[in-house]
């Protein structure tokens, strides 16, 4: 329930008006949620896609495609030490390998504040404007945590595309350096 609407743990205890401790207990199943506990998770339950809930169909998420690097030369006009461009290709594989795991981490970061916003705005429309006081401050804070999580979204994006064209460009280097170095390269 927590990943489909994209909450954390302490944002679901205060809808459930526990504590973040007791959720990872319920999670965990080490505990058992109280009645008045059990009555709101049902309640959000419902909203869940079939065939765990009532609520509408799940979006399927956007997916990400890495652009295509650009053509390169077929190799240098004079030749080169090869033990140079052995290291050069060697550090542009393993630079390219660093950045791919950093690019993952935003991605990730940035599909759970999709999800987290896709989640928010379920909530908001399945409690609507006839919300109680209590589910109404919830869904005010709930909207508080997802703004704040998500400060500068331009800057977050271009982080993203610079480090995809940072890959592209390192792994388009070392198959440039490949091809000069022929088969034994």
């Amino acid at each position: 329930m927590r990943a489909h609407f994209g909450l954390t743990q302490h944002e679901l205890a205060r809808y459930l008006g526990v504590s973040a401790g007791f959720v990872g207990h319920l999670e965990a199943g080490r505990k058992r949620p109280p009645l008045a506990a059990v009555q709101r998770l049902t309640r959000l339950a419902l909203l869940l896609p079939p065939p765990e809930g009532y609520g509408p169909p799940a979006a399927p998420a956007p997916a990400a495609t890495p652009d295509n690097p650009a053509a390169l030369p077929d190799g240098p006009a004079t030749p080169l030490a090869p033990g140079l461009l052995h290291g050069r290709r060697r550090a542009c594989l393993l630079q390219a390998a660093a950045l791919g795991q950093q690019l993952r981490r935003l991605q990730a970061r940035a599909a759970a504040l999709a999800c987290r916003r896709r989640g928010l705005a379920r909530l908001q429309t399945a409690f609507g404007p006839a919300a109680d006081a209590a589910d109404a401050r919830w869904l005010a804070g709930l909207a508080e945590d997802v703004a704040a999580a998500d400060r500068d979204p331009a800057a977050a994006a271009s982080a993203q595309v610079l480090l995809a064209v940072r890959i592209a460009a390192l792994t388009a280097e070392a198959e440039a350096l490949g091809r000069w170095l022929g088969p034994a390269g």
